[in-house]
């Protein structure tokens, strides 16, 4: 069977977000908290969508009471994934007013500073 990736796509456009990380459960695994064991360097990475929104669940509590420029774990772990995919559905809620929950996050290196799109920045806590 070929794969039709427009298809594809457009299926995954009418999934809500609780559905997307049930179908990347099923395709990939459930989210695990890998950070917990890990002692290498300092490792950053996304994917995990740290910011709910209003009526969202936290399905896996991987990020509970977690303060956004905390790093994880042992401290050699930091997820800068701030939910800035889910800003569609920002937009589309009603009386959306421009202003994002959501960011879109760099850190800037050597100095451990987080920062966010809307120029704020804070500074890398509990990192080795």
């Amino acid at each position: 069977m070929e794969l039709n990736i427009v298809n594809e796509v457009a299926a995954l456009q009418r999934l809500s977000v609780g559905q997307l990380r049930q179908r990347f459960a099923e395709l990939f695994g459930e989210a695990t908290a890998w950070w917990e064991d890990y002692t290498g360097p300092l490792c950053v990475f996304g994917h995990y969508w740290r910011i709910l929104l209003p009526n969202e669940v936290d399905g896996d509590r991987l990020f509970t009471d977690v303060p956004l420029n905390a790093a994880l774990g042992r401290g050699a772990a930091m997820c800068i994934d701030y939910s800035v995919g889910k800003r569609f559905m920002e937009r589309a809620a009603p009386g959306f007013d421009g202003v994002f929950q959501t960011r879109l996050t760099g850190l800037r290196l050597p100095e451990r500073v987080l920062i966010f799109d809307d120029g704020s920045e804070l500074p890398l806590i509990g990192a080795d």
